[in-house]
């Protein structure tokens, strides 16, 4: 049994440490499912699905690890790739480890007259 006086209610932060993973991980899922849903097309035919040599335009190539700076924080994203056109680049970009909403973040503060030194902590 539990007793009143043992349980502590989590903090402010505490709780907003715990809100941003979860965001994070929702953020990471949805992109890992736009993906796999775009290299289904590219591919023409599911993960593991097995079809005659002529129905297939592709062929799996495993995936890799990407990270990306978001707004909540850094994300590790598992990118599919395929043997003859690569991964997929419009949702996430090529070359591209932030996203866009904080290089306009970025601008907006140079704008502004942020310092180089405040831009660190901001």
């Amino acid at each position: 049994m539990i007793d009143d006086a043992d349980f502590e209610s989590p903090t402010q932060d505490e709780v907003q440490v715990d809100l941003q993973g979860l965001f994070r991980a929702a953020v990471c899922l949805a992109l890992e499912t736009v993906l796999e849903e775009q290299v289904r097309e590219m591919v023409g035919a599911g993960r593991w699905e097995r079809l005659g040599r002529g129905v297939r335009k592709d062929s799996r190539n495993g995936t890799y690890l990407r990270r990306l700076l978001t707004s909540l924080g850094w994300i590790d994203v598992t990118m599919p790739r395929t043997r003859e056109h690569g991964s997929p680049v419009d949702v996430v970009g090529r070359y591209r480890r932030r996203a866009s909403e904080l290089d306009q973040a970025i601008v907006e503060a140079y704008v502004a007259g942020v310092s180089t030194r405040k831009m660190g902590r901001a």
